[in-house]
């Protein structure tokens, strides 16, 4: 529905949409910045080609969290690095690691996890 206006690009190979563990993971983060599913669009880059001009059109989202996205790829045109928030005139974007990369419970994953919280803080008022 994109109540809130989030576009959340992924790249997921073996999902039409998102598979169900790192929608579960997805979940919780959502719930966490006090989001839920009915707030955001989830777009899977992998077997479409995206472009980021007509995302924004097609969107106009006020935020695009992006995770294991090539900017090149989607022709992003300003420069992004990861964990970043690169915030526009319109809309912030955020460039993150692949969700799978956030979901076991060891010291890499939690890293990943705690360098992506740290941005949403920021992005939502946490």
């Amino acid at each position: 529905e994109n109540k809130k206006n989030i576009v959340l690009l992924i790249n997921e190979k073996n999902a039409v949409h998102i598979n169900d563990d790192n929608l579960a993971f997805l979940n919780n983060i959502l719930l966490a910045c006090k989001l839920n599913m009915a707030d955001v669009a989830i777009v899977n880059c992998f077997n479409q080609k995206v472009n980021f001009n007509v995302l924004k059109n097609q969107f106009a989202a006020t935020v695009y969290i992006a995770f294991a996205i090539d900017s090149a790829a989607i022709q992003l045109p300003f420069q992004t690095t990861l964990y970043e928030p690169f915030n526009s005139n319109n809309f912030i974007w955020l460039q993150a690691n692949a969700l799978d990369s956030m979901i076991e419970n060891n010291n890499e994953a939690k890293a990943e996890k705690r360098k992506l919280w740290n941005c949403l803080k920021l992005i939502f008022n946490l």
